[in-house]
């Protein structure tokens, strides 16, 4: 699948869309010969593939949900290929892997099991975190002044 990742799913598709039109319209429309995926401009292009479900452009939460789609409707696979394409810059590329490896693996990886199970924990008894936070704190500081 063609995969480009960013902080928001605007500025993902914002960064691919002048490239991912060009790739689709130069090389599969007017090359390969494939019918046009719209009627209408190439910038124009990502929108109705991204609709369509055929490209996933966005942010690490929607390629979790649209692998999880793919994984429900196709009764499972081994496997995920993100088609390697530089619609953007090399930097936005770089970053969009980097995304990809720091988000969306790990949730299919497990990996992300203890720290979502410890963020849990902790949410669950902060109050208490920070009643002892503030005692040690209070403790510091006395400590400090009676060494001085």
């Amino acid at each position: 699948m063609h995969v480009h990742l960013a902080e928001s799913r605007k500025e993902a598709i914002e960064q691919a869309r002048a490239g991912a039109g060009r790739y689709q319209r130069e090389y599969f429309e007017r090359t390969l010969g494939h019918d046009p995926v719209i009627d209408g401009p190439a910038d124009k292009i990502i929108d109705a593939m991204v609709d369509s479900g055929g490209w996933c452009v966005g942010t690490p939460d929607d390629l979790i949900a649209r692998i999880k789609e793919l994984d429900a409707s196709s009764g499972g696979f081994g496997g995920f290929l993100i088609q390697a394409t530089e619609w953007a810059t090399r930097e936005q590329v770089l970053h969009s892997y980097e995304l990809v490896a720091r988000y969306v693996m790990p949730h299919f990886q497990g990996s992300l099991a203890s720290l979502e199970a410890s963020q849990a924990w902790s949410e669950e008894i902060k109050g208490k975190l920070q009643e002892q936070r503030a005692k040690a704190m209070e403790r510091a500081k006395q400590d400090y002044v009676g060494s001085r």
